[in-house]
């Protein structure tokens, strides 16, 4: 999934003032009191370092396969004479404070079930790279049963979302918090009550609100062909769903 180039691509992009915006605005939604937080996908650290500014008293984790990210978001601490570790998710201990860094993801991810009171990530989803398993057929099934069949060529990018929801609403506690932003969308109605719908029946959970945000910057960024075949005076950006709560379904 990261390559050198992508790497180089969204360490780019996160510098812009366009994302700095944006990554404000996310770290905005985590209630400050939260003890255990981890920021899946952390990239750079950005959001990490705001919410470590606003509390320093809490565990707050950054999750990244790239070990250039994660080296980026060492160094964001600097000022604070804090350098944060390293780790495998077998070596977490959940009673710790302050920041860890944990190299793995988020598609085979063995952090443990509901540990987490916020889960956010943060993704340009640009698709993946994966050979699909047991968990990825079990989800497409379910969706099948849930909401009709799925065309072929849509099984591999429907497969990574699944999955990678699966792990996200897995380690988070049960009526605990998860923030997720999707920087390639148009403001439509029908795809906030498609994504509502499908937090519910897939995963038992229900979307308190979901906020949108225009900014053709970000947009553009994440994807240049979809925004030159973007209908003229259509809204683009990017949207936050800031809260999903356990509804206790199965």
């Amino acid at each position: 999934m990261y390559t050198n180039e992508r790497v180089q691509w969204w360490l780019g992009r996160s510098r812009s003032p366009e994302y700095q915006a944006a990554y404000k605005r996310i770290a905005s939604y985590v209630p400050t009191d939260a003890r255990v937080v981890i920021d899946v996908a952390c990239g750079p650290g950005y959001i990490l370092k705001r919410l470590y500014d606003a509390n320093p008293n809490r565990l707050l984790i950054g999750m990244d396969a790239s070990e250039t990210m994660l080296a980026e978001a060492q160094g964001r601490f600097a000022g604070n004479c804090l350098v944060p570790k390293i780790i495998m998710p077998d070596q977490l201990d959940p009673k710790e404070t302050g920041v860890v860094l944990v190299k793995d993801t988020l598609i085979d991810t063995q952090l443990p079930s509901e540990l987490f009171d916020v889960t956010l990530f943060t993704f340009p989803e640009l698709g993946a790279e994966y050979e699909p398993n047991d968990i990825d057929r079990r989800l497409i099934t379910r969706y099948q049963i849930v909401s009709g069949p799925i065309a072929p060529e849509d099984y591999d990018d429907m497969g990574v979302t699944f999955r990678g929801n699966f792990h996200l609403t897995r380690i988070t506690k049960k009526n605990g918090v998860l923030i997720s932003t999707n920087y390639n969308i148009q403001e439509n109605e029908a795809s906030m009550h498609g994504s509502s719908s499908l937090y519910s029946k897939m995963f038992g959970l229900l979307l308190d609100s979901v906020d949108f945000f225009e900014d053709r910057k970000i947009y553009s960024d994440v994807d240049e062909r979809v925004k030159l075949n973007t209908p003229k005076g259509s809204r683009c950006g990017y949207f936050i769903v800031k809260r999903v709560r356990s509804n206790n379904a199965s």
